[in-house]
């Protein structure tokens, strides 16, 4: 994961066969016809690569009439392109109201600008340059250009003006970044579903495993409750068996669980997030994982027979599948082959509250173990070990992972993924915000180490199948 605030989580989404609009047909048709009357002009034309163009369509490069020389004098071009009437359009004039985002980026930088809005079918182009044309605050805060059909067509004519206007090589070029979107996802899982109601009762009882005993004695697995100070705030009706007996019936109350969930008290939110981190136990328990007692971390338990653990889980739109634990042995010294460690995937949950909603925080980590059980002696050695060698793609995997597997399957999911019919505790969507502003990936990807950009080159996107990273990825030799 990128180290921002709120974690980001960028990664590509796998797509089935794309489309071509009528509206990029007609956008590639506007562009052709400003590369002919470029090319009409005897200038070159460069077009950007359209899968990242944002503003910008392609350069005008000057040629010396006389000489065929290429200057590297160059113009970039904005086209905008339709097949219906302009705005406001009369025999001798049109309008047309540029985006604020792309008249900001046009405006932005030393490089000369200019629109191309065109009919292509007509063959009509006209055009405008954009840094002398909105030189005043007040024509930029309109973003308004009125095209006057006669003095500003687009066409071989044009060229004595692009000269005027052309940006010297002598003064260089400075392009501002882009004006692109992106959206970061966190490690916030959205917590809709918690306990409805809580029931509060004084009781005798003083501590949790007093509780506990009572209720294996009725057979009776009920983990949702808190005790403190002689009192139990629970999820369920402590008015019924087996409760009834461990509470002063006439202390018995009611609430709704949204007093707690949303009081201002401290003390009251305290104690709901230890009822929802009781309940978290109980759904990780579904799906095979356990808490650890020392720091509460959930960890993935071991096979019966100490194989190999895989898990699938659903990533956006596909499935996969995880190793969540495994031995590793040793890979030299007397002791070669034998298993030096097992490794379980975890991670630590802290459930917070955002603007009156509830996130479970999700932090990956492992847990290394001797025999399956039992705390390895080198554990602190080998999960820092692991943490130098990951990358942001590894850990943006295990956070989709422990999303998927916690909020379960849905509908035509349950056959292959596990359920969540847990009634006080169910999860939905890791949060996602989309900023205005964004970065290239291309652009600083190359600079990084390989391990590092085929990592964010899985993570390009939306939340993707990260089939680039398998369970070895992160090894620590012992």
């Amino acid at each position: 994961m990128a180290s921002r605030t709120p974690s980001r989580q960028m990664a590509r989404r796998k797509t089935a066969g794309k489309k071509v609009t009528e509206q990029a047909v007609i956008g590639e048709q506007g562009i052709n016809l400003i590369q002919r009357i470029v090319l009409g002009m005897g200038c070159a034309w460069h077009p950007t690569n359209q899968a990242v163009e944002a503003g910008i369509d392609g350069e005008i490069e000057l040629v010396r009439p006389d000489t065929r020389e290429a200057t590297n004098a160059i113009i970039r071009v904005q086209s905008k392109a339709t097949i219906r009437r302009f705005t406001a359009e009369t025999e001798q004039s049109f309008e047309f109201v540029c985006e604020e985002r792309d008249l900001a980026y046009w405006l932005s930088g030393n490089a000369p600008v200019i629109l191309v809005v065109s009919r292509p079918h007509t063959g009509e182009a006209y055009w405008v340059p954009i840094k002398k044309y909105f030189s005043s605050a007040a024509v930029s805060k309109e973003r308004k250009v009125y095209f006057d059909k006669r003095t500003m067509r687009f066409s071989e004519d044009s060229l004595p003006q692009l000269w005027q206007i052309a940006l010297p090589r002598s003064h260089g070029i400075y392009f501002a970044p882009s004006p692109r979107t992106e959206t970061l996802y966190t490690n916030m899982l959205s917590v809709p579903r918690k306990p409805e109601r809580l029931w509060l009762a004084d009781t005798e009882l003083r501590r949790p495993g007093e509780v506990f005993a009572r209720l294996r004695e009725s057979s009776i697995e009920a983990p949702e409750f808190v005790l403190k100070s002689k009192r139990i705030l629970a999820a369920h009706d402590l008015r019924e068996e087996p409760w009834r007996g461990m509470v002063d019936l006439g202390t018995v109350d009611e609430f709704e669980a949204s007093e707690w969930a949303d009081s201002e008290d401290p003390d009251k939110r305290r104690l709901f997030v230890e009822l929802l981190n009781h309940c978290l136990t109980v759904r990780a328990r579904q799906i095979g994982v356990f808490r650890r007692r020392d720091d509460d971390a959930l960890f993935f338990g071991a096979t019966h027979d100490l194989s190999a653990r895989k898990v699938p889980f659903r990533s956006v739109k596909e499935s996969t599948e995880r190793t969540v634990f495994q031995g590793y042995p040793y890979t030299k010294g007397e002791r070669i082959g034998e298993i030096a460690y097992y490794r379980h995937s975890a991670c630590s949950g802290q459930f917070r509250r955002y603007q009156g909603e509830w996130y479970l925080e999700i932090l990956p980590t492992y847990h290394f173990t001797s025999d399956g059980r039992r705390r390895h002696p080198l554990a602190e050695r080998y999960l820092a070990g692991i943490k130098r060698q990951e990358k942001q793609g590894a850990v943006l995997y295990q956070v989709v992972m422990w999303a998927s597997l916690l909020r379960g399957g849905e509908g035509r999911d349950t056959e292959n993924f596990a359920t969540n019919t847990y009634p006080f505790l169910g999860f939905g969507q890791l949060q996602a915000f989309t900023l205005d502003e964004g970065i290239d990936d291309k652009a600083w990807l190359p600079n990084e180490d390989k391990e590092t950009e085929e990592a964010g080159r899985e993570t390009l996107g939306e939340l993707p199948l990260f089939d680039g990273l398998g369970p070895d990825a992160n090894r620590i030799e012992p």
